[in-house]
């Protein structure tokens, strides 16, 4: 470099005196930061002239762009008409001498917001990584020039921001190739396909993920929105608050030719973020392109392949769903035999998502505002009292009848005027009992000086639904060591025969030797009534806890098939081998997610579940490697 340097210098010194005098060592050293900014896409544009020769032997151009010589005159601050002998000095030297890596100092980005903003400069270019077609049926030109590739064309320039990690919001542009054979468009992460309406990306998780045609963000921000929610429950709203808090300054200088596009983070954006950058990670370790509907809103197009990988991953094809370590597993030599106890814990958590209003239905709802599925919506004419079959009157939930139309009245059922009959009620008595030594409180409080919980009507007041039902909970299996096997959602009920039916799902060739539950006694009743053998491999012992505070002592189904204590492979001396607790502990950091997941729909609930699970439990498999616990799969 400092040969380069010695040639730069003597470049300058056949410069005139009044301009080497205007370029001191700051402004050579913004010159040379400005055009390793914009060296990439002089390659780029160059590069699109199908008589060019290939990019390491491209030499610099003649001259630069009317737009750009404006640019680095206006950003060193010397007359327009002085660059051009500038850049017959010194453009070969920043050609060959300057790789195309800017060092985005402050002073740089300023030069470009201030600059170049307005002439649809900017800092940061994504461009499509091929220049010739990579679709299968366009692959190569037909005819007498078979074997030759497709050059693409019709280059295509929009403007967008990118969220950094480091520097905020930054104005961009995002530039695009076309096919004029197959029209397929081609972006910096993908190509569409005109024809399927689908968009695949390339392989390989990219620098940046262009989101939307205007939105860009980098990927070291979208691994820091992914860590943050997994480990410390920070939701899309929030990840967007703190970011834009972080960055406010930014957001204010966002130059105004770029003010079309907001320069803020918004949760819906980071919604989508949070679920394509989990499936481009998950095609890339299996070594596959991701590979979408490019028709309807952002929000829906990644719904299927959400859906795909949940029933993917549903029982044993689940990532470590046969993980093993030494701390839920014991191995025992007897006899010269050697045999392995496997301990698992089963364990339900209320979060729960919209669903439909009958009881146990699995079906989609149509929208996230339904009160029925599409096979059940005929039942939105019924009146929404529990156990009333009557049709609700026109535009009403309810029929007339008018104990059901009254649970319906809005101002009956508000706080506000519920409370303002509770001060009319208090007043009125208040007066009649003027002249009688009669105290208030004793007509308002009963005598503990309670107020009364029971309503007026007695226990027989009608009940009504007028909102969404929500699944019931989220049935977890994990293993004693903290990893989580399974997950499924209970939509009725915690039932006895649905614990039942999952287990057998998650495990359907042979089930752990020990499945600690806190309802045990009734799974084990359940199971001798239905002669079960898939069970007869395991025992089902209460849990520590659960065992001690929630099942009589007088229970003798419970004690004589489900107490712990009766196993001596469950516990050395007076302690415990297995840790019957890891459910409660992973529902306690479950349970977290509650807020962020209960408006999602279906396909995105599920997902993002499976997702944080996944990624937990990688943190712990790494926790278990470093305290020696030997963790491990069995096939």
């Amino acid at each position: 470099m400092s040969g380069n340097l010695t040639a730069l210098f003597a470049q300058l010194s056949s410069l005139p005196t009044h301009l080497s005098a205007l370029l001191d060592y700051r402004a050579l050293s913004l010159f040379v930061n400005l055009f390793a900014a914009i060296k990439p896409s002089l390659l780029w544009y160059q590069s699109l002239d199908r008589h060019a020769p290939p990019l390491p032997t491209m030499g610099p151009p003649t001259m630069l762009s009317n737009n750009l010589q404006e640019f680095f005159a206006a950003a060193l601050g010397i007359p327009r008409n002085h660059f051009p002998r500038l850049w017959s000095a010194l453009g070969e030297w920043l050609w060959y001498s300057c790789p195309p890596c800017p060092e985005l100092s402050g002073e740089v980005l300023e030069a470009f917001r201030l600059h170049g903003a307005h002439r649809k400069i900017a800092a940061f270019n994504l461009y499509p990584p091929h220049r010739t077609c990579i679709h299968p049926a366009c692959n190569y030109v037909t005819g007498s020039l078979a074997g030759t590739p497709r050059i693409l064309g019709l280059p295509r320039s929009v403007s967008a921001v990118y969220f950094t990690r480091e520097h905020g919001p930054i104005p961009a542009m995002s530039h695009s190739l076309k096919c004029d054979h197959c029209n397929s468009r081609y972006y910096s992460n993908y190509f569409t396909d005109a024809v399927t309406q689908t968009r695949t990306y390339y392989r390989g998780i990219p620098a940046a993920i262009l989101l939307t045609p205007h939105v860009i963000i980098e990927t070291s921000l979208c691994y820091r929105f992914t860590w943050s929610t997994v480990c410390a429950w920070v939701s899309f709203t929030n990840n967007a608050r703190i970011y834009n808090l972080e960055h406010s300054d930014a957001r204010e200088r966002f130059p105004e030719a770029f003010r079309s596009i907001q320069p803020d983070l918004s949760p819906s954006l980071l919604s989508d973020l949070f679920f394509l950058f989990a499936l481009l990670r998950d095609r890339d370790e299996e070594g596959l392109c991701l590979v979408h509907s490019s028709h309807g809103e952002q929000s829906d197009r990644l719904d299927a392949l959400l859906q795909d990988r949940t029933l993917r991953w549903a029982g044993p094809g689940r990532e470590n769903w046969d993980h093993v370590c030494n701390k839920c597993r014991l191995q025992k030599d007897v006899s010269g035999s050697r045999y392995a106890i496997r301990a698992v814990v089963v364990d339900g958590i209320t979060i729960g998502r919209p669903c439909c209003n009958v009881h146990d239905c699995q079906n989609p709802l149509p929208t996230q505002r339904s009160r029925f599925c599409e096979t059940h919506r005929d039942l939105k004419m019924i009146c929404a009292v529990v156990g009333c079959n009557q049709h609700a009157s026109p535009n009403k939930q309810t029929c007339p009848e008018p104990s059901h139309r009254a649970l319906e009245d809005p101002n009956g059922r508000s706080a506000l005027f519920i409370l303002r009959r509770r001060l009319e009620r208090l007043q009125t008595s208040s007066l009649e009992d003027e002249g009688t030594g009669v105290s208030e409180e004793l007509t308002e409080y009963d005598e503990n000086g309670e107020c009364p919980s029971k309503s007026e009507e007695g226990n027989t007041k009608p009940r009504a639904r007028f909102g969404r039902r929500r699944t019931h909970n989220e049935q977890l299996v994990v293993a004693t060591c903290g990893v989580i096997l399974g997950r499924a959602t209970m939509f009725g009920s915690e039932g006895i025969d649905g614990v039942m039916q999952f287990l057998k799902n998650m495990f359907p060739l042979l089930l752990p030797q020990v499945i600690f539950f806190d309802n045990a006694c009734s799974l084990k009743k359940h199971v001798i009534a239905l002669k079960e053998k898939h069970f007869d491999n395991c025992i089902m012992p209460v849990d520590a806890f659960h065992a001690k505070t929630k099942h009589k002592e007088s229970d003798n189904f419970c004690n004589q098939h489900c107490n712990a204590a009766q196993w001596p492979e469950l516990f050395n001396g007076d302690k415990w081998i297995f840790n019957s607790s890891a459910a409660e502990m992973t529902n306690a950091w479950l349970g977290g997610f509650q807020a962020m997941v209960r408006e999602m729909r279906a396909a995105r609930y599920d997902f993002f579940l499976d997702e944080v699970i996944k990624w937990r439990n990688r943190l712990t498999i790494e926790e278990l490697s470093r305290v020696g616990a030997d963790p491990k799969l069995l096939n």
